[in-house]
């Protein structure tokens, strides 16, 4: 007769062990559930607290924006004659990581924008993904770096519309209106004086990149034109009172004067003129 006393052992210490088993499988389970309480947490810190701040180190890690100059609105004299306005001009930029040949593209650079050729060859070379070659070049420049683009097959020199300001009726009524900087921000007289009216807002190029920093994707969005001004100034008398007052210097060899024509019952300026005068146009190499 066989012994069953191997047996019952065995479904004995098959009971001893099942609490051991329940345990492990409890503390497993508890183990579990922390870890995803801990990544849904985390979730939800990166995605609810701190959304804001990852999308703007996203942005930063997958785009490059350029901001490009308001475009200012237009100055008229109390006729209606336009005094000031401004215009589009272009601006070179590179993205150093499309270029080929760095060294050649910049001796036809240096050529035909007339700059250093190191500096030249540094922001070519430099470790960004959109670099500042030369801002608001002539048209001249413009057309002769366009065909030099095609006939040599260059890459990575990338043409972007900005504003400037110009004065069509250059030296008239210069110290009344002002002149702007390079961002197209007030420097004197009107167009200080209400630049906050006049400036307009600001546009921008944004660069889209691969992981890699290549760029893949332009988005470009205009300037928007600020405010228009209407002087009591009259653009006909004030270019007479200038002259008049020109050849009065001329006449009695002073080295400068001021001229200023009014409507007495109003007090309304028509003219203020200024000698030796400027070219608001070019008021850097002017003064």
């Amino acid at each position: 007769m066989l012994s069953k006393q191997p047996i019952n052992g065995k479904i004995q210490k098959a009971a001893n062990t099942m609490p051991l088993i329940k345990k492990r499988v409890v503390v497993f389970c508890l183990l579990l559930i922390a870890w995803a309480i801990a990544v849904q947490a985390r979730l939800v810190q990166y995605q609810v607290f701190k959304h804001e701040q990852m999308t703007k180190l996203a942005e930063r890690q997958q785009q490059r924006t350029i901001k490009t100059t308001p475009k200012r609105g237009s100055i008229f004299d109390r006729k209606g004659r336009e005094l000031a306005r401004s215009i589009e001009i272009e601006s070179i930029y590179v993205a150093p990581n499309e270029i080929k040949d760095p060294y050649r593209l910049a001796k036809s650079l240096v050529s035909i924008l007339g700059m250093e050729e190191d500096l030249v060859l540094s922001r070519l070379t430099a470790k960004k993904v959109l670099v500042s070659l030369k801002r608001k070049i002539t048209d001249d420049e413009a057309k002769a770096l366009r065909e030099e683009i095609e006939k040599e097959k260059f890459t990575g020199v990338h043409f972007v519309t900005e504003t400037k300001r110009f004065y069509p009726k250059d030296e008239v009524g210069a110290y009344i209106l002002g002149f702007v900087g390079m961002e197209e921000d007030g420097a004197s007289g009107i167009e200080r004086q209400y630049d906050r009216h006049i400036q307009g807002r600001s546009g921008f190029v944004s660069v889209e990149t691969d992981a890699h920093g290549k760029p893949f994707g332009r988005y470009e969005k205009q300037p928007e034109v600020g405010q228009s001004l209407v002087l009591t100034i009259d653009e006909q008398l004030q270019f007479r009172t200038e002259k008049a007052l020109r050849e009065a210097i001329e006449n009695v060899g002073a080295k400068g004067g001021i001229a200023i024509v009014m409507k007495p019952n109003t007090g309304e300026v028509l003219a203020m003129a200024n000698w030796p005068g400027f070219n608001p146009n070019t008021p850097i190499t002017d003064t």
